[in-house]
């Protein structure tokens, strides 16, 4: 491993800080607080740390906003109106996802639209 020392004065040497720079060695990633890791110790600790995100519970708003479309559809369904969540869903619904197949590609290419 190799050490640089810098050393910084302003002035009479009133701020004078010395800086430490630790450049680590190829296939390794140490930092200043833990010992070094090979990279694949590190990407599996990464993996682990990304599985631990998707393991989480959803958060309590995702479980109101099934609930209260629940409630929503059910009042609906006996008759009564949309309620404000269910009507953004039924618009989404609704709305035609803009799309092509192959042949309406190759006869716009070919400047006949």
């Amino acid at each position: 491993m190799s050490f640089m020392i810098l050393k910084l004065g302003v002035g009479n040497n009133e701020y004078e800080s010395e800086v430490f720079e630790k450049t680590p060695e190829p296939g390794t990633s140490a930092t200043a607080t833990g010992p070094a890791l090979t990279l694949k110790e590190e990407l599996e600790k990464q993996l682990k740390q990304e599985k631990e995100t998707f393991k989480k519970k959803p958060d309590n708003k995702q479980k109101d906003y099934e609930k209260i479309l629940k409630k929503e559809m059910a009042c609906f369904e006996s008759g009564g109106i949309r309620g404000q969540y269910l009507t953004l869903t039924y618009d989404y619904i609704l709305t035609v996802q803009p799309n092509s197949v192959e042949a309406e590609r190759a006869f716009s290419a070919a400047g006949y639209i």
